[in-house]
């Protein structure tokens, strides 16, 4: 009785607020930031100055930079690949276009 518990938990549906632990971003040096994006919900990442060199898995993922965080209009901009410089007192702010929460790790360097 307990494994078919377990089994119907483990099929549920998955959540639309974002899950999972956060992993902030290191004040200096390299780290990853790893966060899990709700479906199309802007999710602050980083403030800067960070240089991010890899985001994975990157798929379905909208990046935009803010000034007073990832509130009001933004200019979103689709992540190809590669990466992207977060100057000082700018946001990067993400957004996935999955349909399911989707676990992000943003990696760089804090200056």
């Amino acid at each position: 009785m307990r494994v078919a518990l377990a089994i119907v938990a483990a099929c549920a549906a998955p959540s639309t607020a974002a899950v999972g632990v956060n992993v902030p971003a290191p004040s200096h040096g390299p780290g990853t930031i790893v966060v899990t994006l709700a479906p199309t919900t802007p999710t602050k990442i980083v403030e800067g100055p960070f240089a991010v060199s890899s985001i994975n898995p990157g798929s379905r993922l909208a990046l935009a930079m803010g000034s007073n965080g990832c509130s009001g209009e933004l200019a979103w901009f689709e992540y190809s690949g590669g990466g992207v410089a977060v100057g000082a007192g700018q946001t990067l702010c993400a957004r996935s276009a999955a349909r399911e929460p989707v676990t992000q790790g943003f990696s760089g360097h804090g200056e």
